[in-house]
Parts: C-alpha cells; structure tokens; sequence
C-alpha cells in the first residue's frame, strides 16, 4: 500500500492547473455549482450568519401590491432568470463532468484532451452529475438549517452555551465534510466508472470510511490554501482601487463628473475579471487534487500521513 505524499498531489495539481489555463475556461463554467470540498459549506454557513433576513419578506410585500402592468413586467423579467439559470445550470453540469473528465486523464497520461472533446464526454454523464450535485445541495442545506437553528437553542451569554455552540459548529463542519467528501469521490465513481448515482454514492461513502483521515488531511490542507486565495484577492482588489482613485482624483481636478462613472465601470470590470481567474483556477486546482486522492484511493489505497508517522513514532519505541 503506497504512502500519500500531498506535496505530490499539490504540484500534479498546479501543473495541470498553471500550464493548461484553456482550462479555466471549465473551471469556472463549473464554478456556478460550487466549490467543491469543506469550503463551501463554510462559506454559506458564514453568508447565512450574515444575511439579513427582512430582505426577502420586504420584497414580497412589494410584489404583493403591484398593479397589472407591474405583475406583467415581473412575470416576465422571472421566465429570463429561469432560462439564464437554466442554461447555465446545464452549462455548470457539464463543465463539471467535463473537469473531471480533464483532471483524470491529466491524472493517467500527464496529457489534456481538447476542451470540446472532454465537454462531450462530461455531457454524457450529465444527469449523474446532477442528481449527485443536487442531492448535495439538498442534504447540506438540511445540514446547515439544522445548524444554524441549534444554534439558535444555546444562550452565547453563558460558558454553557457558548461551548454548546461550538459543538454543534464543529458536528456541523464534520457532516459536511462527510457530504462534500462523497460527493466528490460519488462523482469520481460516475465518470471513471460510469455506475448509477445510488451506487456511486455508496461506494464514495465506503471510500471515505476506509480513508476518513486522507481525506480529512486533504480537506484541511485546502482550507490552508483557501486563506492564501483570500489573501491574493484581498491584495489584489486593493490593488484595482488604484486605477479608481487616480479618476476620482481626475474628477476633482477637472469636474468632468463622466469621469467617476468611468471609473467605477472600469473598476466594477477589474474585479469580476480578477474574480473570475482566480475563482476559475482556484476551482480547477482544487479539483485536480481530489481527482488525484480519488484516483489513488481507488487504483493503489493510501495510508495516511498522520498514521504513518505515528507508526513510526511507536516503531521506534
């Protein structure tokens, strides 16, 4: 059984993610159904947690009392946001398939198929994809309803309740480590083996069970890089206010009030791109690395790092 070497899943990840960028372009197509891992459920934990709920029933309340030809409008304006979700759901589906499709084979051969021949075989297993992808969606919304109202049954005021929390936080993170980990290794099950989602489900469960600590490893060094991807779009967002400031400064020199709204299209404009590459190879390298654990887990086995070196440590004694 071979040892995991993480700095080698890492760097098969960053070749294929830094020399093939055409890459990107799937990579964020399949970023609109989410990061895959433990950071997404994170991240909408901490986006519930800041959300302000009286945002939703005020726009009701609005729909509510609108005349005729407003209700007309609204229908209207709702079947263009049906159909743009849709297509670009079916768009993140395939580009998902398709990503996967990329990363095992960058996996086999150290070679990229073209972006046309890998998007029609992750299409042929589109409705996998999806029924895994929604069953996810499904059970960590559950998941974090369950959270976030348990958490709600706890008084922060006191150390009772404030440790409480922080159990039911850290049972919370580690289901959905659980979900996301199966998802991924259920998707992995569909496009190299191509068996149906129930049993691409269960054979990513059973994957996980026998390597809870690999993929608890993983998911932990991928946390790590998330705080370095923050950090690279922190800096370079404060970087994209430069060519801001330079036309507001120009506005108040000059008065052309034109100016401002040049510069804030122009900065709205650096941030999607900014946004986009990053996001785009961020999700293409996180990919690759759990494409190369699933890879590995199911040709070779792995032990873990921790077990390892803890056997060496009780080997010496």
């Amino acid at each position: 059984m071979l040892e995991p070497t993480y700095r080698q899943a890492l760097s098969h990840a960053w070749r294929l993610t830094w020399h093939h960028k055409m890459v990107w372009i799937i990579g964020l197509l399949s970023l609109f159904l989410g990061q895959l891992g433990l950071s997404n459920f994170i991240g909408q934990f901490i986006s519930q947690a800041l959300t302000d709920d009286t945002w939703w029933p005020k726009q009701l309340g609005v729909i509510l009392i609108s005349t005729n030809e407003q209700w007309f409008w609204f229908i209207w304006a709702l079947i263009i946001v049906a159909a743009a979700a849709l297509f670009i759901l079916v768009a993140a589906v395939c580009a998902q398939g398709a990503l996967f499709v990329i990363a095992i084979r960058w996996y086999r051969t150290h070679l990229v198929p073209s972006l046309s021949s890998a998007w029609h075989e992750g299409a042929k297993h589109f409705w996998g994809v999806l029924a895994i992808n929604f069953l996810e969606k499904v059970t960590l919304s559950a998941l974090l309803a369950t959270v976030l109202l348990s958490l709600s049954l706890f008084s922060p005021g006191t150390t009772a309740g404030l440790f409480g929390q922080i159990l039911v936080v850290a049972a919370g993170i580690f289901l959905a480590l659980i979900i996301s980990t199966v998802t991924i290794y259920a998707l992995g099950f569909t496009v190299v083996d191509e068996v149906p989602v129930v049993e691409a489900v269960w054979r990513g469960y059973s994957l996980f069970k026998h390597h809870v600590l690999v993929s608890l490893e993983l998911s932990a060094l991928l946390l790590l890089c998330n705080a370095v991807v923050i950090a690279v779009v922190s800096f370079a967002l404060i970087l994209a206010l430069i060519p801001t400031s330079l036309f507001t400064l120009a506005v108040g020199f000059t008065g052309y009030t034109s100016l401002l709204v040049v510069s804030v299209t122009l900065y709205l404009f650096v941030v999607c791109f900014l946004l986009g590459v990053i996001g785009a190879a961020y999700n293409t390298f996180t990919t690759a690395s759990w494409v190369y654990l699933f890879m590995k887990m199911h040709h070779e086995g792995l032990v873990s790092r921790l077990l390892h070196h803890t056997g060496k440590l009780f080997s010496k004694k």
